[in-house]
């Protein structure tokens, strides 16, 4: 014609957005347990940190979709119901986790690991010792109990300074009579040619280490 007619169309691309699968966490937790870091979407890995004495834990889990399917180390769980006890020892174990969404006509699911913590308590030792003269031999550790202190021939007394690795739990002796931790000790006096054995006792909840030093003042320079 001597006119053109034109129409317009408009054609909307809508793209398929992927289905996200809801298998994420809304709380972990133990009695007992601290858990690092805070419960999110990102993190896979837990752990769970317990005070001393503690050996055994059942996890509490709850998932964000509450018709996610929970399983402790195999064994199904339900939502907000806490788990079988797991017992620890002295080191880490791991507890395996997931949480599968099933509502779709494919499952997805996501493994959490988390890892059971326990506080290994300090030992009864002590974390220094120190002569106020002479030579310690051998060199101070802390689960060496046995040592020779040597005297130069014009010192005639000592002292010690010692500390626990565990200052507020040890109960500290020294020749017997109670001593505080970092507390100088009374003064032992030392004759020439004298070897003069001391002890200091180290007591942790029923645990005992007792060290010896063997002092030893030569009778000529």
């Amino acid at each position: 014609q001597s006119i053109s007619y034109t129409k317009v169309y408009k054609v909307l691309l809508i793209p398929t957005i992927p289905y996200q699968p809801r298998y994420s966490l809304k709380s972990l937790s133990a009695a007992g347990g601290v858990l690092l870091p805070a419960v999110n979407k990102v993190d896979s890995v837990y752990q769970l940190t317990f005070p001393e004495g503690q050996d055994s834990a059942s996890l509490n889990i709850v998932p964000d979709f509450a018709s996610a399917k929970i399983k402790v180390n195999g064994d199904s769980l339900a939502s907000n119901f806490n788990s079988k006890f797991f017992r620890f020892g002295v080191k880490t174990d791991t507890v395996t986790v997931t949480i599968t969404d099933a509502s779709q006509s494919i499952s997805y699911t996501k493994v959490y690991k988390v890892l059971l913590i326990p506080t290994i308590p300090p030992p009864a030792l002590l974390a220094s010792l120190t002569p106020s003269g002479g030579v310690l031999s051998p060199d101070f550790t802390s689960y060496s109990l046995s040592y020779t202190l040597e005297l130069p021939f014009l010192t005639d007394s000592v002292t010690f300074n010692f500390r626990a690795i565990d200052p507020i739990g040890s109960t500290l002796k020294f020749r017997g009579k109670s001593i505080n931790d970092g507390e100088t000790t009374p003064v032992i006096k030392m004759g020439l040619g004298i070897i003069t054995p001391v002890q200091i006792s180290v007591m942790r909840k029923g645990v005992e280490n007792i060290y010896t030093i063997k002092i030893h003042r030569p009778n000529r320079p």
